[in-house]
């Protein structure tokens, strides 16, 4: 799943946009909006939900310019957060 993150509130938390992933089957939330970077795993629904934000290269918010690469292979999913 893929969103800019704000119809779900991720500025207040990110269990509404996991339990929502998780109910339509996916397995990755990937999502913007807070510009702070995340790569974490959560429990959602009976689901375990990768959250994946690459943060932001031009309008950050903890001082750090940041990007995200998702690599997807053989059902598994592997997110990393990198500065230019």
């Amino acid at each position: 799943m893929m969103t800019h993150g704000h119809l779900y509130g991720v500025k207040s938390g990110t269990q509404h946009l996991a339990d929502y992933a998780a109910e339509n089957g996916c397995n990755v939330a990937l999502f913007g909006h807070t510009h702070t970077p995340c790569d974490r795993y959560t429990d959602a629904a009976g689901h375990r939900i990768l959250l994946c934000n690459p943060g932001s290269l031009g309008c950050y918010t903890d001082g750090r310019r940041t990007y995200g690469v998702l690599h997807i292979d053989n059902n598994s999913a592997l997110f990393g957060i990198g500065e230019p």
